[in-house]
């Protein structure tokens, strides 16, 4: 049977969102994590991964099987089936050897794994702390990481002693607010850094605070906003909701269609997209306006447009002012003018800490 430009825009700009969404809850999740550099960005031409700078031009030539952002002057990359480090020229820091790695964090450790347990190594491709854990997070400014020990997770400082027991259904990282969120009897609630619940475990789904001490919740399949004393910000009434942008704008999803709330909840762009990604830094979001158009523009913080309706697929625009855009199934790169800086060549891609490969 042959499917319609209709449904198959349909179907295509539902897989876009639910991807998107996804990716930008989880990135919330772990705001706390160190931001990547984004000088050189993850590219890949042909089966190989490389890295352009922002003027679109090979910094790395591509010759990996995988690649992660930069994040504190060093990049993971994959090669002949095992994981190493390179500095911004390319180089080898750490040879390929690791079954998986994390990226280095502030404090200069990296979750490592191998023969499927967990470690940490230092810039130096030392063990700090022992390969031991069933999984583990990147550590947080902190210096406390959350890891997996025997069905149970806990939280562990720079040294690998345990601060908080294994005890706990699952973890994420700390924020700057001090609390993390954590899942006990089937709820998830909110730690301090002593493992006591400052905010009682009674939500369905949790992420971590962000920038604004604000966490998104999820109840009785509703999605809302709370402040760090566990006060409702915004009631749970939404299918869906991303965090806060710089602007003050969060993405949410009603009835289907998405558009834009302030702090207080206030509506600002009424919900008529069929897509909408986050609001960047330069004030810009890529959305989709009807199932029969099915293109990508960019719109301002007041719902007008940019960029106009012309692309078969956009992302949020980054802080190195570029966006990434696909024409004719390949990923090229944007200005916030909608120049083209990048012209569209490329397989896949990695932004924003989310790999992209559709």
């Amino acid at each position: 049977m042959m499917v319609s430009h209709f449904n198959r825009c349909t179907m295509k700009c539902k897989l876009f969102a639910t991807t998107m969404l996804a990716a930008t809850i989880l990135i919330g999740c772990t705001t706390m994590q160190d931001s990547s550099e984004n000088d050189l960005i993850c590219v890949k031409f042909g089966d190989k991964w490389g890295y352009i700078n922002t003027n679109g031009k090979y910094e790395i030539n591509p010759q990996f099987e995988a690649v992660y952002e930069f994040r504190n002057g060093l990049a993971a990359v994959k090669y002949d089936g095992k994981w190493g480090y390179i500095n911004k020229k390319g180089q080898y820091v750490i040879n390929p050897q690791y079954d998986g790695v994390g990226s280095f964090a502030k404090n200069g450790l990296a979750r490592i794994k191998m023969n499927g347990k967990y470690g940490f190594i230092n810039k130096s491709n030392k063990i700090v702390i022992n390969i031991q854990f069933d999984a583990a997070t990147n550590y947080s400014e902190n210096n406390l990481t959350a890891v997996k020990l025997n069905g149970k997770w806990a939280y562990i400082d720079k040294t690998g002693d345990y601060v908080i027991k294994p005890q706990f259904d699952d973890a994420g990282s700390f924020s700057k607010n001090g609390l993390a969120r954590v899942k006990l009897n089937g709820k998830y609630g909110y730690i301090d850094k002593s493992g006591n619940f400052i905010i009682n475990q009674q939500y369905d789904k949790a992420y971590g605070y962000d920038e604004n001490d604000l966490a998104i919740i999820v109840m009785n399949n509703k999605w809302g906003v709370i402040d760090g004393a566990g006060k409702y910000v915004i009631a749970p009434q939404f299918d869906s909701l991303n965090t806060f942008a710089k602007n003050g704008l969060a993405c949410f999803l009603w009835q289907n269609k998405y558009g834009f709330i302030n702090k207080s909840g206030e509506i600002i762009i009424k919900p008529h997209f069929t897509i909408a990604s986050d609001f960047s830094s330069i004030g810009l979001a890529a959305v989709v306006d009807t199932d029969e158009n099915c293109s990508f523009g960019y719109i301002d913080e007041n719902g007008t447009y940019i960029i106009r309706q012309q692309f078969e697929w956009a992302l949020e625009f980054s802080e190195n002012g570029l966006a990434p855009v696909r024409e004719k199934e390949k990923w090229g790169f944007i200005d916030a003018t909608g120049n083209y800086v990048a012209l569209p060549q490329f397989e896949s891609l990695r932004w924003n800490g989310k790999l992209i490969t559709h």
